[in-house]
C-alpha cells in the first residue's frame, strides 16, 4: 500500500507499507518512506508517517533501516518507534541493520 505527497501536481514523498500474515494479527512492514531532495526538510516525511499511522490498523509496525541511515533514524524516532534490534552485518559485510517499531492496539 501507498501514500503519495504531492505538491504543485509533483511527487514530494511517498511511503509504502504491507501487511505481513493475516489481517488478525495486525503485523505491518513500512517498507519505504522517501521525500524528494528538493522537498527535503519540510517535514513531509513526518506528515507521511502520520496519514499512514491514522490510515492503518494494527498492533505491531516495524522498518528496518541501516545504522548509518541517521535522516531516517530520527524521524522514526521522532514518530515514537522504538529500536528493537541490531541485526549485524545483515545486508552488507561491516555494516548492521537496526529494526525499529511501534506497538498499539487495534
Amino acid at each position: 500500500m501507498k501514500l503519495i505527497h504531492k505538491i504543485n501536481n509533483q511527487v514530494a514523498g511517498f511511503i509504502t507499507w504491507q501487511r505481513i500474515g493475516k489481517p488478525k494479527h495486525g503485523l505491518i512492514e513500512m517498507t519505504r518512506v522517501e521525500v524528494m531532495r528538493n522537498w527535503r526538510n519540510k517535514d513531509i516525511g513526518t506528515e507521511l508517517f502520520q496519514r499512514m499511522l491514522k490510515k492503518i490498523k494494527f498492533r505491531k509496525l516495524f522498518l528496518t533501516t541501516h545504522e548509518d541511515n541517521f535522516i531516517a533514524r530520527e524521524l522514526y524516532e521522532k514518530m515514537n518507534m522504538k529500536l528493537e534490534a541490531v541485526l549485524p552485518n545483515h545486508y552488507y559485510e561491516g555494516k548492521n541493520e537496526l529494526v525499529y517499531s511501534i506497538y498499539r492496539n487495534t
